[in-house]
């Protein structure tokens, strides 16, 4: 539990969850239009989510290319 509330603290999640309360009020007061926020909004989710699964996935691709070359030098 501790472990997941310190990685909610991190300065991309903070930056990530202002800027959708920030164009989710404006929109709410009509300042911009539904449209906009949408295309704002879901532009900062898919990088953040992009950003969170390029850290996990990176050191597997890393290590199975290792795998792949060390098996390649022995033949």
């Amino acid at each position: 539990m501790l472990n997941n509330l310190a990685g909610l603290i991190k300065v991309k999640t903070i930056v990530t969850l202002v800027v959708i309360g920030v164009f989710a009020v404006l929109a709410l007061r009509g300042d911009i239009s539904a449209d906009n926020v949408m295309i704002i909004v879901s532009s900062v989710i898919a990088f953040y989510f992009g950003t969170q699964h390029e850290g996990k996935v990176a050191p597997v691709l890393k290590r199975a290319a290792e795998e792949k070359r060390g098996d390649g030098e022995g033949v």
